[in-house]
């Protein structure tokens, strides 16, 4: 390779662009665009895994989580830090095994991302939306190298600078992660693998999350749900100032800390319909009731969604948070979708019960 030619993974930009191609086909799901699952989907594409949004992001833990901090200065992403279990469980689904390294030091770091891109294997790193290394131009000179991420706030032609990526790679929420396919192994039976996932969505929803901590100001599971649609309700909880504490900026939160969550209802009722062939009689009947309800829940979110979130079209998105029917109606949305979640939840605590789990 000619000093300063860049180094790309074949095809791996149109990999990561065909789950956008599925959404508008219709195969795809609303707001299906948690980071992490996504980056895990095109890594898994790119090293030549068949594996569906909705089934990844269910395997992941997420399809029935919901985290919820009533102000932003109260771990206002808690909802971004992976479940844990996350990577044992996809790999005891599909055989994939994804493992993750640290690199504090800058150069440790580029040197290992060659190695992964060099092998064909795309580089997973967190961050505030999370990326995916694609590729990469060496050089001699430190200005000469650059890196090509994809992201899905972004897809382009740009580089990033090496200026750029010492930046980025000193970023708190990055500390020199690094995540990458390490191979593979022999998946479980299917219907094994199936339970482990039932347990955690019935755990997660709960709100027996992993993630909680003692002392935690965060409300996880239904309750969070909940909690919610209380504090949407309450009219004077908007704007960002400190007299209110902060509420919503104008709806940012409720964007940016909801949507990806409940992209994992529409994917709960699809695993469910999925897997309830792998059980018999009562067991199956209430898996696919449970799959009804995080239906239901979805129609509900939609609604949400339509009267405050990205599908509103009347007025511009910061002024409905403002607007009193908007607020009345998403908090009723809302509201409405946690009956559905805990109605989805006893089903699927019943199908478990009877096997004594």
């Amino acid at each position: 390779m000619a000093v300063g030619s860049p180094v790309l993974i074949e095809g791996a930009k149109d990999i990561f662009l065909q789950h956008f191609r599925e959404m508008k086909s219709g195969r795809g799901n609303p707001w299906a665009e948690r980071c992490d699952t996504y980056m895990y989907l095109a890594q898994m594409r790119i090293a030549g895994w068949e594996v569906d949004y909705a089934d990844l992001i269910v395997i992941a833990g997420y399809a029935t989580s919901f985290a919820y901090a009533p102000r932003p200065q109260d771990r206002w992403m808690a909802h971004y830090f992976p479940i844990e279990g996350r990577d044992d469980r996809i790999a005891h689904a599909t055989g994939y095994v994804n493992a993750w390294h640290q690199y504090r030091d800058v150069e440790e770091y580029w040197d290992a991302l060659k190695r992964e891109i060099d092998a064909g294997r795309a580089v997973h790193a967190p961050n505030e939306e999370d990326v995916l290394f694609i590729g990469y131009r060496d050089a001699d000179e430190l200005e000469g190298r650059g890196v090509m991420p994809v992201a899905i706030v972004f897809v382009d032609e740009d580089e990033w600078s090496w200026e750029g990526f010492v930046e980025w790679h000193s970023r708190e929420m990055v500390s020199g992660w690094f995540g990458c396919m390490e191979g593979s192994c022999e998946p479980w039976p299917p219907r094994k693998s199936a339970l482990e996932v039932l347990d955690v969505m019935a755990k997660v929803a709960q709100g027996n999350d992993p993630r909680r901590r003692p002392g935690d100001v965060v409300i996880w599971g239904i309750d969070g749900v909940e909690a919610y649609a209380t504090d949407l309700s309450d009219l004077s909880k908007s704007g960002a100032s400190e007299e209110n504490g902060g509420y919503f900026q104008g709806g940012w939160r409720g964007c940016h800390n909801v949507m990806p969550q409940i992209s994992g209802r529409p994917a709960a009722a699809e695993y469910l319909r999925r897997v309830s062939d792998l059980f018999k009689g009562e067991m199956r009947a209430q898996i696919l009731e449970s799959a009804d309800h995080y239906e239901e829940a979805t129609r509900a979110w939609m609604e949400f969604d339509r009267q405050l979130g990205r599908a509103l079209v009347d007025m511009p998105h910061e002024e409905a948070w403002q607007d009193d029917g908007h607020r009345r109606a998403g908090a009723d949305a809302v509201q409405g979708a946690s009956v559905c979640e805990r109605e989805a939840l006893a089903s699927l605590e019943r199908a478990l019960e009877i096997l004594g789990r």
